[in-house]
């Protein structure tokens, strides 16, 4: 985490001096995603604040800033903002969002669909969430370039199946989820999001498939540290 914080500030500091203003938002609204995941959503915020504040100009960078801005937003439980910072996102995306790809770095309808499931599920507004989850699941495809993106869609799934007090569906949704993925891309982020969806579920329901899958995530950590243990001794 502090080696990644590191890394994104000499990110940071080169985009700076490169002069180029695209390469400065962008920078920042990925740097933004790291306390997201592994750290204080609000330091998301923050730091989503500062992608948006070195551009005067509508870009894809600045719609990832906003759509990250939105989904950490409504994670520390800021409703008002968070739905002003859809509303923004969207509206960003709209004037400069780019087309379909799964180049890195680029910021197609399918990834703001993907951005937005987080803000919607963490607002509790699972009806809107249900939606755009089928929508960038459309747009991802079968076979998609990118799977972790479709695990955490479907993680999200299982939340607000779990809102929806559908106990059984969400924890058969989230093993699911995370058994679909390569045992290699079976991470913290995707581990630490199905963990939530088996503490969302109120107690005594579904629990004969929360005990499964609490037990199948416990197995999947164990095995995640077994093999980053193999890679550490080498060939």
């Amino acid at each position: 985490m502090s080696e990644a914080r590191r890394w994104y500030g000499t990110a940071i500091h080169a985009a700076d001096d490169s002069g180029q203003a695209r390469m400065k938002v962008l920078v920042r609204a990925q740097a933004a995603m790291l306390p997201y995941y592994f750290g204080d959503p609000t330091q998301t915020v923050a730091l989503a604040d500062a992608a948006l504040a070195v551009t005067s100009n509508a870009s894809s960078p600045g719609a990832l800033a906003a759509a990250g801005r939105a989904r950490a937003l409504a994670r520390i439980g800021a409703i008002e903002q968070a739905r002003s910072a859809i509303g923004q996102a969207r509206r960003l995306f709209d004037q400069a969002g780019d087309e379909d790809t799964d180049v890195a770095f680029r910021f197609p309808a399918k990834r703001l669909l993907f951005y937005l499931s987080g803000a919607y599920t963490w607002l509790g507004d699972t009806v809107e969430a249900y939606r755009v989850q089928d929508e960038a699941l459309r747009l991802y495809g079968a076979a998609p370039a990118v799977p972790i993106d479709v695990t955490l869609i479907a993680l999200d799934r299982s939340m607000c199946l779990a809102q929806d007090r559908r106990a059984t569906e969400a924890a058969l949704t989230a093993r699911d989820a995370v058994a679909d993925l390569p045992e290699t891309q079976r991470t913290e982020i995707i581990l630490t999001r199905a963990t939530d969806v088996a503490t969302a579920i109120p107690e005594k329901s579904g629990c004969g498939e929360v005990a499964s899958l609490t037990d199948y995530l416990r197995t999947c950590r164990e095995r995640a540290r077994s093999l980053g243990t193999t890679a550490a001794l080498g060939p």
